[in-house]
């Protein structure tokens, strides 16, 4: 499948921002389970744990870069106040979702996120 075989290079792209990450979604359900769920058209979700600010710049930079890949890339940042995604955070928009366990919240800053809103 095109996003189990995107995996290495995939990897290779994030691993040059210094960040942790892992498969998520369809292709992080297969790699765990053994179980064939990806199709032709899945994408490859990613998750990037980025506990210290990620500029925005490295991450249009990264974003560009996954979308050279052979299949659709979708990633997520996480903080240690939930994830963001990295196509909302590179496109720098005054207010961000970030997803956290009590729920969305709209912030200005994913890793300072002073006086959270919901979403």
């Amino acid at each position: 499948m095109p996003a189990l075989a995107a995996l290495p290079e995939a990897g290779a792209v994030v691993e040059s921002y210094n960040l942790s990450w892992g498969p998520i979604g369809a292709v992080g359900c297969e790699l765990a389970t053994g179980v064939p769920v990806t199709t032709l058209d899945s994408p490859l979700r990613l998750l990037l744990r980025s506990p210290l600010p990620f500029s925005r710049r490295d991450a249009l930079l990264l974003r560009r870069r996954l979308r050279k890949l052979p299949v659709w890339v979708e990633a997520e940042l996480e903080t240690r106040h939930g994830s963001v995604s990295l196509a909302e955070y590179s496109t720098s928009p005054q207010f961000l979702t970030l997803h956290t366990p009590d729920g969305p919240k709209l912030v200005g800053d994913p890793w300072f996120p002073r006086q959270l809103r919901s979403a």
